[in-house]
C-alpha cells in the first residue's frame, strides 16, 4: 500500500505538480491539488482499507497557497452532506473534493485521479455569487470539457453524500 501512495505521487509529479508538505501545485494554475491518503486494518489485520480523499484547493484573492493540512480538516467539518464549494471563513476558501473507500485496483485509482486532474484543469477561473443572501461559487469551465466536468460533479456530490449520510 505505501507502494501504491508512491505511485500516486509520481503520477502527479509525471503531470508536472510540485509537491509542498502535503499538497502538490502546478505552477500558473490557480489551484492546489490535495492527496490526503488514510489507511485502517481491523483488529485481526485481514482487512486493509485505504480511503484517498483527493481535491483541489482554489486560491482565494491574495493568491495565497496553502501550507496546512487543517485546511482539508475544515473543509471536511464544514458541511455534513457535501464538500463543493463551501466557504471557509474568511480565507475564501473553496474546496473541491473526490474519495474513494476501500479500493484495491491501483488503476482505478490512478484512472480516477488524472480524470480529476483534468476536471481540475478545464477550469479557467471561478466566480462567487450572492443569491438570497447566500454565497456561492460557479466554476467557469472550457467548453470541451463542460460536459465532462457536469458529469464529474454529480458523481462527486452523490458519492460525498453517500458517505456522509
Amino acid at each position: 500500500m505505501d507502494q501504491c501512495i508512491k505511485s500516486i505521487e509520481s503520477l502527479l509529479i509525471a503531470n508536472n505538480y510540485k509537491k509542498h508538505k502535503r499538497f502538490f501545485y502546478k505552477e500558473g494554475c490557480d489551484f492546489t491539488v490535495v492527496l490526503d491518503i488514510q489507511k485502517s486494518s481491523s483488529s485481526n489485520n485481514e482487512n486493509v482499507k485505504m480511503t484517498i480523499n483527493f481535491g483541489l484547493i482554489i486560491k482565494n484573492i491574495d493568491g495565497i497557497i496553502p501550507t496546512d493540512i487543517n485546511v482539508i480538516v475544515k473543509a471536511d467539518q464544514c458541511n455534513g452532506k457535501s464538500r463543493i464549494g463551501h466557504l471557509l471563513g474568511k480565507n475564501d476558501w473553496w474546496f473541491l473534493c473526490k474519495r474513494d473507500q476501500d479500493i484495491k485496483n491501483e488503476k482505478y485509482i490512478y484512472n480516477e485521479i488524472l480524470q480529476f486532474l483534468l476536471i481540475c484543469e478545464s477550469i479557467i477561473e471561478t466566480k462567487e455569487i450572492y443569491k438570497e443572501k447566500i454565497r456561492k461559487q460557479i466554476f467557469i469551465v472550457k467548453p470541451e470539457y463542460r460536459d465532462l466536468f457536469i458529469k464529474e460533479m454529480i458523481k462527486i456530490e452523490t458519492n460525498n453524500i453517500q458517505i456522509n449520510s
